[in-house]
């Protein structure tokens, strides 16, 4: 393959399920991504891709994983019982999630602990809540480095680290594409943010108000870092019939990325 191609998945929860068939048409093309960047949930599936697990690999423990509510359940209640605890109660942070207990309570225990230990070289982004600086994980604890990465505001609380108090990397770089091809690089980049339409097609619920109005912002510093460092690639899976939350729809989420996947195939085939 002449040159290599970097990846760059962004932030989307569920729906960065989507993301997965991305990683396929590499395997599919018997080819790599020289290095991968991702943010909060593209940092999670990057991490996975980047260990070295074949996608389809990924895609079959996604579904499986969030095949019954139960047993989501019941990892969550063990996850509250042991390792400290996953909700963080109290007056000022009322069930805020511990990024790093959710993290080990559902990716897989073979992981590599350090992020220079994974098979393709990646980046992690998040953001210092205090002085809007993205934080960019090229090494160091695996886990830390995600816990940062997905530290969505009001859900699941900061990473305090090193003096920094460290968030989701959407509120600074929700596609990280610049930080994928930071060393020159062509690069593929996966967007499954989208936008989405009330439900009651007309005027937004609050909620839908306040997660309308972030996906706005995110869009448009996506759009203006496209603008600058355009990637060799962008595709946006068809996710918007999907919320942020609908991780017991996995395998429609993941089929929903396959047209995005195939896409990419075309690209790398050309490319090899």
């Amino acid at each position: 393959m002449k040159p290599g191609i970097a990846l760059a998945l962004s932030g989307g929860a569920a729906r960065g399920f989507a993301h997965i068939p991305i990683c396929e048409a590499f395997d599919n093309c018997g080819v790599k991504p020289v290095r991968i960047a991702g943010t909060s949930m593209g940092a999670v599936i990057g991490a996975l891709y980047a260990s070295g697990m074949p996608a389809r690999d990924i895609r079959e423990q996604t579904i499986a994983t969030f095949a019954k509510t139960t047993d989501v359940m019941s990892r969550l209640m063990q996850a509250q019982r042991g390792r400290g605890g996953l909700f963080a109660f109290s007056f000022t942070k009322a069930g805020t999630l511990d990024p790093k207990v959710l993290l080990e309570t559902f990716l897989p225990d073979d992981l590599p602990p350090r992020i220079e230990d994974l098979a393709i070289p990646f980046t992690a982004v998040s953001v210092d809540f205090l002085t809007g600086e993205e934080v960019h994980f090229s090494s160091g604890p695996l886990i830390t480095a995600l816990a940062a990465s997905i530290a969505v505001p009001a859900i699941i609380k900061p990473v305090q680290l090193n003096g920094r108090i460290l968030i989701d990397g959407g509120a600074a770089n929700p596609m990280p594409h610049d930080v994928a091809g930071s060393h020159g690089e062509p690069v593929i980049a996966c967007d499954v943010i989208g936008l989405r339409s009330p439900k009651s097609g007309g005027i937004p619920t609050p909620a839908e108000s306040i997660y309308g109005a972030a996906v706005i912002m995110m869009q448009s510093i996506m759009r203006a870092k496209a603008a600058l460092v355009p990637p060799a690639l962008m595709v946006a899976p068809d996710i918007h019939g999907y919320t942020l939350f609908d991780f017991f729809k996995a395998g429609d989420v993941i089929a929903a990325g396959e047209n995005a996947g195939r896409e990419v195939e075309a690209f790398l085939k050309q490319m090899i």
